[in-house]
């Protein structure tokens, strides 16, 4: 038994004796069959709106008479279909689809006859589209109040027997099988020929897309592909291998997600070229997202292929966590961590091989203490805290504060211990062009986005003799440096502000020519501001191992894939080095997390929809470059539309295990425009370019197919707005419940039970 909706909302009647196949009504309080009186306010409302006949609900609803009709004329589209036992879900269906002007013109005016395809083994030999024709033929005769579709049932359980038991079934299913039956009963093609899957690896996506649709096309020709299908492009990245497949599949209906629980991540990008500024992303991310999806995202973003991204979180000035498996889940990133994305170069970029070094930044001699460690007052009296003179790296009021902090602090004082400072980086180099003025040229660049560095004073202590400086090479400096020690800054400019990788050749032959053209200040005594060092994962010293020595354009060899930085800031040194931290300059990165506390739009789903995600697996691809089934990152995005968009609400789904199978429905609200819905934002090729004023892509809704319930025990109706209807006003839709037919305002049309979305394409069908 199931409800009618009302102004007042949803009221039950009588249930019939037998319950085996019929719902509970669904009551304002939920679901429970009601009993009505003879006299309620329903019993009298329907009367009224029948005797009105602005709906048509028979007095006689429950009459036992198998052909429903009636002497009067009912009006057009105002009929009903009969629950015959669970089978609200096909009702619905049909009634979206019958109020879809362009097929039901086709049918009723036996435009279909003409392609029946009788020797088709995928179809039903043309039963299907006949019995379809009938039953549109029979809701727009305007001879019937309601009758039972129980020859369309009939027939497509003879052919699939899912469908065949009385038990609840899923309206979108039921629909794409019902589109899919009909398109080949009336496909055109006859003899299908043998075609081959579309690769055309390197050429351009326009003529890929325009070669598989001619493909697809020379099996596949009908109305429904004429009006009901679309082209997806779908790209596919090996987690592995990182081969990239990318395919253009037709599709008859759009599924796309609805948010659930995303997760708001922000990280930092930045690029490999020195001189472009670092971005920060808010990324949106499920809670079972892994280091792959994080990096298909970023991809996606900023344009850089997931092969040429590197992903660290950075802690205390150090490497906390390189991330390099894929399958690395995001779960265990905390909500302060500060997570970067760097970009490295290209073995196409480089015309060679790349070396990658993770750099990070130390002070020789920590930075002075401004406050008491043991009370944490500030220095009394102008006087200057007293450093521990064993780590230098804490001070104290007085030799009392000291004794009292001792016993904690003893077991952490080392002596000469650098301190980290700043952020790490990632620096790739061409291998050919491994030097150490191309690496301290990168290294100087990379680490002015987190400090400043300058020299302690403008001049030297002392001049050495050119033959001193000869003799220890590895003690020039190789960054041409101002009247304050600064590093003189090389004009070429970033190509990008996204990440465009900076010109190699550029930045190694400007180190060059500084290193070559600077003679005067090799041949002073200055000292480096910072000496190279080879260093373990967690940014400690590797016993036995010193500083790398410049030796001029001789190629280097690292032992070590970490580096550090580290900067000569002894204040008793005259020409040491002050560094001091600063914050990252970065672009963007307003987190927009406030956006799905009200309700979620349509709009947010098709962007949802267009984001990678990663492929379960048993849904694992076959990649032909490892020859093995891998979890690869899937993208969807729209190619070409059709006239007709179907758009499927993703509300349910199920996880299973060898233990049990849950299931689970999203009953969150989202909202959809009725009129002008745009897709040129969510789409590529060539309609893509069209301005959003044009036709092309604006699309109006005319039905909604609705589901009530949970995923075990559930009702499904449908709203439309019937082409060329003269019993509704301006802003009235139809509402179809099962027998049951009403008006209802168009305010009430948008509501958490939406499930599934008809639109038109405005241009192609301007009189709707």
């Amino acid at each position: 038994h199931h409800p009618t909706l009302t102004r007042e909302g949803y009221s039950a009647k009588t249930p019939p004796t037998d319950h085996t196949h019929h719902h509970p009504a669904l009551t304002r309080e939920g679901y429970g069959a009601k009993t009505t009186p003879a006299n309620s306010e329903y019993t009298k409302r329907t009367k009224h709106l029948t005797s009105s006949s602005s709906y048509v609900l028979p007095s006689e609803l429950e009459t036992s008479d198998p052909s429903y009709r009636y002497d009067q004329l009912h009006r057009p589209s105002l009929t009903g279909l009969c629950n015959l036992g669970n089978t609200c879900y096909m009702n619905s269906v049909i009634q979206c689809l019958s109020n879809t002007r362009e097929l039901r013109d086709f049918f009723v005016d036996g435009h279909y006859l003409a392609d029946i395809n009788k020797g088709n083994p995928l179809g039903f030999q043309g039963e299907l589209a006949k019995c379809f024709s009938g039953i549109v033929r029979k809701l727009w005769s305007g001879e019937y109040a309601y009758f039972p579709p129980k020859k369309l049932m009939s027939v497509i359980a003879a052919k699939n027997g899912h469908f065949d038991a009385r038990s609840q079934h899923d309206s979108h299913e039921l629909m794409s099988y019902l589109l899919d039956g009909l398109h080949e009963d009336l496909n055109r093609i006859r003899d299908k020929p043998l075609t081959e899957p579309v690769e055309m690896e390197g050429a351009p996506d326009a003529e890929v897309a325009a070669k598989s649709w001619q493909v697809h096309r020379l099996r596949n020709d009908s109305f429904f592909v004429d009006k009901f299908q679309g082209q997806f492009k779908s790209t596919l990245v090996c987690p592995v291998c990182s081969k990239v497949s990318v395919t253009f599949d037709p599709f008859m209906s759009l599924s796309v997600p609805i948010p659930k629980n995303l997760r708001h991540l922000p990280v930092i990008f930045a690029p490999q070229n020195p001189d472009s500024m670092p971005r920060q992303y808010i990324l949106k991310l499920p809670p079972d997202a892994n280091l792959e999806l994080l990096k298909a995202s970023v991809a996606r973003k900023t344009g850089i292929p997931m092969i040429h991204l590197r992903v660290f979180e950075a802690y205390g000035g150090k490497f906390q966590t390189l991330m390099s498996d894929n399958q690395h889940p995001i779960k265990s990133i905390g909500g302060n961590d500060i997570i970067i994305v760097s970009e490295v170069l290209s073995e196409k970029e480089a015309g060679g091989a790349v070396i990658e070094v993770n750099v990070i930044q130390r002070l020789q001699q920590p930075i002075f203490p401004t406050k008491c460690t043991s009370c944490g007052s500030q220095a009394r009296d102008g006087k200057k805290l007293q450093r521990c003179s064993t780590c230098k790296a804490v001070g104290y009021c007085d030799r009392a504060c000291q004794s009292r902090d001792w016993e904690g602090h003893r077991l952490q004082c080392r002596q000469g211990r650098p301190t980290p400072i700043g952020l790490p980086f990632v620096i790739s180099l061409p291998a050919a062009k491994f030097t150490y003025a191309n690496l301290s040229t990168f290294a100087e660049k990379f680490a002015r986005r987190s400090v400043e560095y300058r020299r302690k004073n403008s001049t030297p202590k002392s001049q050495l003799p050119e033959e001193s400086i000869q003799s220890n090479p590895e003690h020039l400096q190789r960054s041409a440096t101002s009247a304050q020690g600064s590093a003189v800054d090389i004009q070429e400019s970033a190509t990008g502000a996204q990440g465009s990788s900076v010109d190699i050749q550029k930045y190694t032959d400007s180190a060059q020519e500084c290193a070559e053209g600077v003679t005067a200040l090799r041949l002073s005594s200055w000292k480096p501001m910072y000496l190279l060092t080879p260093v373990d994962r967690y940014g400690d010293s590797i016993g036995g191992v010193s500083y790398l020595a410049d030796e001029g354009e001789k190629l280097l060899s690292v032992g070590s894939q970490f580096l550090a930085m580290d900067w000569r800031n002894s204040p008793k040194e005259d020409d040491s080095v002050v560094v001091t931290p600063k914050p990252m300059e970065i672009e963007g990165g307003m987190d927009d997390s406030s956006a799905h506390q009200g309700p979620i739009t349509l709009e947010q789903c098709l962007e949802l929809f267009t984001e990678p995600e990663l492929l379960t697996k048993e849904e694992a691809w076959y990649c032909p470059r490892c020859k093995e089934h891998r979890q690869a990152t899937k993208q969807m995005s729209v190619w070409k539309v059709p006239d007709l968009l179907i758009v499927h609400l993703k509300r349910f789904s199920f996880h299973s295990s060898s233990i049990y199978i849950r299931k689970d429905k999203i009953d969150k609200l989202v909202t959809f425009p009725l009129r002008g819905l745009d897709m040129t934002p969510y789409m590529l090729g060539d309609a893509a370019k069209l301005t959003p004023t044009n036709d092309s892509t604006l699309y109006d809704l005319y039905a909604v197919m609705y589901h009530h319930g949970s995923t075990y025990i559930g009702h499904y109706i449908s709203t439309v707005k019937p082409p060329a209807s003269n019993v509704l006003k301006k802003n009235e839709w139809l509402y179809y419940d099962d027998e049951r037919v009403l008006k209802l305002p168009e305010e009430e049309v948008v509501n958490k039970a939406a499930y599934v979305l008809f639109y038109c394409r405005r241009d192609s069908s301007p009189h709707r």
